[in-house]
């Protein structure tokens, strides 16, 4: 985990983003008890919403939720959000306290939006492509991975559902949850990533999305 510093969510293609924007998603995460703050010191706070409507080209804000500083950008066009906290605090604790804190927040917010795809997990560097994803391919799994209507089309719900791994659960809206361990701070074993291997690759051949700098590792052999 050497350098890695920032935890993210990012989700792809919400049709709800791109029909009512971002004040939803404001006023939720307000009802929830985040606090919205400008970028710099000393820390200011803004109506999110105002700030929308006065400078509806702005697509980053800053938050604080239960203890932490979180930040968040939205492209209504394509319908994509990402969220990002820190997990560079001496605490070990902290850190994981600031990374289960964001994605309970992101479980909580998933259903509104029905991504077609969305994934939480440590900083690195993904391949990921918008065609990939818009073509519903699965080619890496994350830690934490959001399937919406059209890879559970592709794929199947009982097939995702079945896939191994920590949680897997039907979202309020649909989507399916994959989680691979209970704690984003364990890596899955080598028998856990021969499972994922030997599940998918009738589907399809999938990397494992490892954590780093640059760093992206087959897990198919």
């Amino acid at each position: 985990m050497q350098g890695i510093i920032l935890v993210k969510s990012i989700n792809y293609f919400s049709k709800e983003l791109q029909e009512k924007g971002p004040i939803p998603l404001f006023q939720r995460l307000i009802d929830l008890g985040a606090e919205f703050i400008e970028f710099g010191e000393p820390a200011q706070h803004i109506d999110p919403v105002k700030v929308h409507e006065e400078k509806p080209q702005r697509v980053n804000y800053k938050f604080q939720y239960q203890g932490f500083e979180y930040a968040l950008a939205f492209y209504v066009e394509p319908g994509n959000l990402y969220l990002y906290g820190d997990v560079n605090f001496e605490e070990e604790e902290k850190n994981k306290l600031s990374a289960a804190t964001l994605f309970s927040l992101v479980e909580t917010i998933m259903p509104m939006f029905s991504f077609a795809f969305g994934f939480f997990d440590m900083a690195g560097y993904s391949r990921l492509s918008e065609e990939a994803i818009a073509s519903a391919q699965i080619s890496t799994v994350f830690w934490a991975n959001f399937f919406g209507k059209s890879y559970i089309e592709r794929y199947g719900k009982e097939f995702l559902l079945g896939a191994p791994g920590w949680k897997k659960e039907e979202l309020s809206d649909g989507t399916i949850e994959y989680v691979l361990t209970g704690d984003l701070f364990t890596f899955p074993d080598p028998s856990l990533e021969e499972e994922i291997k030997e599940y998918f690759a009738p589907k399809a051949e999938i990397k494992r999305f490892k954590p780093g700098l640059n760093l992206e590792v087959r897990i198919m052999s």
